[in-house]
């Protein structure tokens, strides 16, 4: 199978792109770091997949329309103590 083909059956199929639904399983993932744990966001950018800070950052943005450190702020079990 081709990639545009992959691409095509696979977007039919789940519903979105498989670059859609590789960066939505690597915020799923920041998300659940900035919510447990104390590493700083440069390091969980890296960790997740993202290459560089200010990719995770864009695609917090985008898609959930906050930001890492927000994110943390908001949600992060760390921030209550």
């Amino acid at each position: 199978m081709s990639e545009r083909q992959f691409s095509r059956v696979f977007k039919a199929e789940v519903g979105v792109t498989p670059s859609e639904h590789v960066e939505g399983v690597r915020l799923e993932a920041a998300c659940r770091l900035l919510e447990t744990t104390s590493h700083a966001v440069d390091h969980i950018a890296r960790i997740c997949g993202f290459r560089v800070p200010e990719t995770m950052n864009r695609s917090f943005r985008r898609r959930l329309n906050t930001t890492p450190g927000d994110h943390r702020r908001h949600f992060g079990s760390l921030a209550e103590q």
